[in-house]
C-alpha cells in the first residue's frame, strides 16, 4: 500500500446496524479501494469494521445488552485494535447512534469526523443530563462511555430474568429466520442486487449462533 497518515485521510471505523455484522461494509470498502487506487497507487486509508457483541462472529454472553456495553466495545476496539489513531467513524441504523456516543467518548483528538447513515436510537434533549455528574472520577475512554447514562442503571425482565429474553429471543428468530431474504429485498429495494446471497447467508448465520437469541 500507499498510503501515508500525515498526506491522506485519517484511518476509518465502520459500525453495522441492528442483526448486520461487519460484512455488510464489503461493498463500501471495496468502492473506496476502487477510488483510492489510481496509476498503480493504493492510497486507501487503514478501514477496519467491528462486530458488535451478540451481532456477526462476536461472542455472544448472556448479559444485559446495552447502547453503553456497546459503546464502550467500539472505544476499546479503537483503543486498544486501533491504538488511539486518528480516524473517522461510520455508523450505520443503531450503529449510528453508538458510533455518536462513542465519538464523544474518546474525544476529537482520536475522532476526527462522525459519518451516519440512517441512523437510530434514542434521543435525549439536553435537559435530560442537566445537572448529571458521574460519581467516580473518569479516567479512560471506556469508563466515558459506561458512565455516560444519566437515568437509571439497566434492570432486566422482572422475575423472568434472562431466561425470558432468551424465550422471547427464540421466539422471534423462530418467526424471522423465514423471512430474512424477503425482508432484505424490502429494504435494498432501490437497489435489490444488493440483498444477494452473501448478505442473506450472513444474517442467518448470526441468528443461529449459540446465544444469539438474547
Amino acid at each position: 500500500k500507499d498510503y501515508d497518515s500525515k498526506q491522506h485521510a485519517p484511518a476509518m471505523l465502520l459500525v453495522h446496524g441492528f442483526a448486520a455484522s461487519a460484512e455488510q461494509w464489503e461493498r463500501l470498502m471495496y468502492s473506496l479501494r476502487e477510488q483510492n487506487t489510481m496509476d498503480g497507487k493504493d492510497t486507501t486509508p487503514p478501514i477496519y469494521a467491528v462486530d458488535l457483541l451478540g451481532f456477526g462472529h462476536s461472542e455472544k454472553p448472556g448479559l444485559s445488552y446495552t447502547q453503553y456495553l456497546w459503546e464502550s466495545q467500539i472505544v476499546d476496539f479503537a483503543v486498544e485494535i486501533m491504538e488511539a489513531a486518528p480516524m473517522v467513524m461510520v455508523g450505520n441504523s443503531i450503529g449510528g447512534g453508538l458510533a455518536a456516543g462513542a465519538a464523544a467518548s474518546l474525544g476529537k483528538k482520536i475522532c476526527k469526523g462522525l459519518v451516519l447513515c440512517n441512523t437510530a436510537g434514542v434521543l435525549e434533549s439536553p435537559e435530560t443530563y442537566s445537572g448529571y455528574t458521574s460519581q467516580n472520577d473518569i479516567r479512560s475512554h471506556t469508563q466515558a462511555a459506561m458512565e455516560g447514562n444519566p437515568n437509571e442503571p439497566y434492570s432486566p425482565v422482572p422475575i423472568l430474568g434472562g431466561n425470558g429474553l432468551d424465550l422471547f429471543g427464540t421466539g422471534i428468530i423462530r418467526l424471522i429466520y423465514p423471512q430474512i431474504e424477503q425482508r432484505l429485498s424490502l429494504i435494498y429495494g432501490n437497489r435489490i442486487q444488493n440483498a444477494d446471497p452473501a448478505v442473506t447467508y450472513a444474517i442467518q448465520q448470526s441468528a443461529m449462533h449459540p446465544g444469539s437469541a438474547n
